[in-house]
């Protein structure tokens, strides 16, 4: 059985971070921006199928990170720039790269979770099943497969059977191609 994973497109998971940095002013502490990431990218996935930003999430010591993304924001693009800590939006979000369901998700992750800060959603991201199967302990990281998001998902029966199955007719698809 294939994998669950997802194409990366740099412009999709830059917009949703831009989209994020707005409800925040244009600016946020890139640990807090991390977590905010990972809880929206966690609750589309088990709802829609299909993460936000498609990033692959390694568990890490300070919980779930969205690696393309992280690496992204190490240096300044035209997107955002990296300030110390902190991410800072050198542009607004261009919303037509965000489904409805993406701008809702995100929006009620931050409207339940915003005010926490960058600490408490990583110690509230410890408390899930996702990483503490996954992290290695130590200082190393490990690949936390999709099809584990579902360890922490209320309604996941059947779910995971359909996305292998769309994931084996993706593979197939990209073989003719």
């Amino acid at each position: 059985m294939s994998r669950i994973k997802f194409n990366f497109d740099a412009d999709e998971a830059d917009n949703a971070v831009l989209y994020l940095l707005e409800k925040f002013g244009g600016e946020l502490e890139i640990l807090k921006l991390a977590k905010l990431l990972f809880f929206a990218d966690f609750r589309h996935f088990v709802r829609h199928g299909r993460p936000i930003t498609s990033d692959e999430y390694y568990a890490l010591p300070r919980g779930p990170v969205p690696t393309k993304i992280y690496d992204r924001l190490k240096t300044t693009g035209d997107s955002f720039a990296r300030s110390g800590n902190w991410v800072v939006a050198l542009r607004k979000s261009d919303r037509d790269y965000l489904s409805e369901t993406d701008k809702a998700t995100i929006d009620n992750v931050v409207s339940e979770m915003g005010e926490l800060s960058g600490q408490q959603l990583e110690d509230k991201s410890h408390q899930y099943e996702l990483w503490k199967k996954n992290y290695p302990g130590g200082k190393t990281s490990a690949l936390i497969p999709y099809e584990d998001f579902f360890l922490d998902a209320k309604d996941r029966e059947g779910m995971i059977e359909i996305l292998h199955e769309d994931q084996e007719a993706r593979d197939l698809l990209n073989a003719l191609v």
